[in-house]
């Protein structure tokens, strides 16, 4: 449903987040009441709107690539 508006605002933020624009929201989402539930709310509505497809995707001009591993990361420069 998200992904048919075509225009999404996204506000990150609780007790800062003025009333009026909960009143304005179609949508609340939350996870958890921990101070990192903003972050791992917006993960849920990115991974919602690109169909989980984001981890694939790559950039022909990007001069740096991510690589995950067990554990930390790899930076490879392109």
């Amino acid at each position: 449903e998200i992904r048919k508006n075509g225009k999404l605002l996204v506000i990150i933020g609780s007790q800062k987040v003025e009333a009026a624009a909960y009143k304005l929201a179609d949508y609340n989402i939350s996870i958890t009441l921990q101070p990192h539930s903003e972050i791992a709310a917006l993960a849920i509505i990115l991974d919602s709107i690109f169909d989980g497809r984001e981890l694939a995707k790559k950039f022909s001009n990007a001069k740096m690539e991510i690589m995950p591993q067990k554990k930390g990361k790899k930076v490879v420069k392109r």
